[in-house]
């Protein structure tokens, strides 16, 4: 995206010192994000680009739209559907784009645990600001009626959101169409997206689960015990370690479909400047247009994926060790999402992990790519290095 008229001329308009107090005035801190906003990101997936803790002090002009807000607020007016203390997680990201308005502000609100129905929910303000939010869900009825039951901070939350508000799985957003400028306008939108946040999970978690639900929360329950995890069956979240490296693998809903995220932390760095991620073209293609791989002389995962990383010998002799190559190829071929890094796997699936077995396939192919990396580690370096 690019913007209209010369950086200083913006970054005077919209000083960052005026988006770090509006943040301290809420209770909020600032990050500063690896990837842009996208409206239909789930919470999980904002989360993972928040990018690290950020100091204006260092750069006390930086354009808001370099950082967003993020951190906890307070559930107004909860009533019966939430205890009187109930904070919900939420971000502020101002963001350019193309078109008019060129800035927008997006208040996010996290929905815990999330709803698993596939929502889409919306509602474009303008000449038909009364018109009810539209939806779409695998599961319309009840779908229904969970957005029935928040029916008046729904209106609410319209008449906050001056640009449009969103519903998904995860996350409820409000948007304005300009960067905001006064901490009364973002506070005012956070109220009304936690407070339908609220009303949704609470709603959600009165609705009986459907047969093959409670049969993968069974499946998932048996492989926490066997493996020795912890699960979190309102969440569907397993969490534990595999050859010394943290998990995480959870379920996560997006507009009419479920998806698998899993997350390995390394217990240390492999000191390659390493990332492997999926091909998005024919390799030959990537090559012409200078997004060069790294061959490693099997051309079918070649042909998958993109690696990239430095001393190259030393990432080649890495990839030429089979068993590793043939652990990242089973992992990565079948998602829609993969990047092993020098500190990290992240890998998102367009399937539900169903069963026990397909759970403990993951570990042993985690545990393949862990140990590869460090079993010759002292100081849990990379032996690769």
């Amino acid at each position: 995206m690019t913007m209209d008229g010369p950086p200083n001329q913006f970054e005077s308009q919209y000083p960052g010192t005026t988006w770090a107090s509006m943040a301290m005035a809420l209770g909020l801190r600032l990050y500063g994000p690896t990837g842009r906003y996208e409206a239909r990101a789930t919470f999980k997936t904002l989360k993972r680009r928040m990018g690290p803790l950020f100091d204006t002090r260092h750069q006390p002009n930086l354009a808001p739209f370099a950082l967003w807000m993020y951190g906890r607020h307070a559930v107004p007016h909860a009533g019966a559907a939430a205890a009187a203390d109930e904070t919900i997680e939420v971000i502020v990201a101002a963001q350019r784009r193309d078109g008019d308005p060129p800035f927008f502000t997006a208040v996010v609100a996290r929905i815990d645990p999330p709803l698993f129905v596939g929502l889409e929910a919306w509602r474009n303000i303008g000449p038909h600001r009364a018109a009810p939010f539209e939806h779409g869900s695998w599961a319309p009825e009840r779908a229904k009626s969970i957005l029935d039951a928040a029916r008046i901070p729904l209106e609410a939350l319209a008449t906050a959101a001056e640009a449009s508000a969103l519903l998904h799985d995860s996350t409820v957003t409000a948007t304005i169409p300009r960067v905001a400028q006064d901490e009364a306008e973002i506070a005012q939108l956070l109220d009304a997206t936690t407070t339908v946040a609220a009303r949704l999970a609470h709603r959600r978690k009165e609705i009986p689960k459907e047969p093959g639900e409670i049969t993968q929360e069974q499946a998932w329950a048996a492989f926490a015990s066997s493996a020795g995890w912890t699960f979190d069956p309102d969440r569907m979240e397993l969490s534990g370690t595999c050859a010394g490296a943290r998990m995480r693998v959870a379920l996560e809903g997006e507009a009419m479909r479920v998806l698998t995220w899993v997350l390995v932390e390394f217990p240390g760095r492999v000191g390659l400047q390493l990332a492997i991620t999926k091909q998005h073209g024919p390799s030959f293609l990537n090559a012409i247009l200078g997004y060069g791989s790294l061959p490693t002389g099997d051309v079918m995962f070649d042909e998958a994926f993109s690696v990239r990383g430095h001393p190259a010998h030393d990432v080649q002799r890495l990839l030429w060790h089979q068993p590793f190559r043939a652990a990242v190829d089973d992992l990565g071929r079948a998602a829609v999402e993969f990047e092993l890094g020098d500190s990290h796997l992240f890998v998102r699936y367009l399937s539900p992990l169903a069963t026990e077995q397909e759970l403990h396939r993951l570990l042993d192919r985690v545990g393949v790519v862990t140990t590869t990396f460090f079993k010759n580690a002292p100081g849990m370096q990379g032996p690769y290095r």
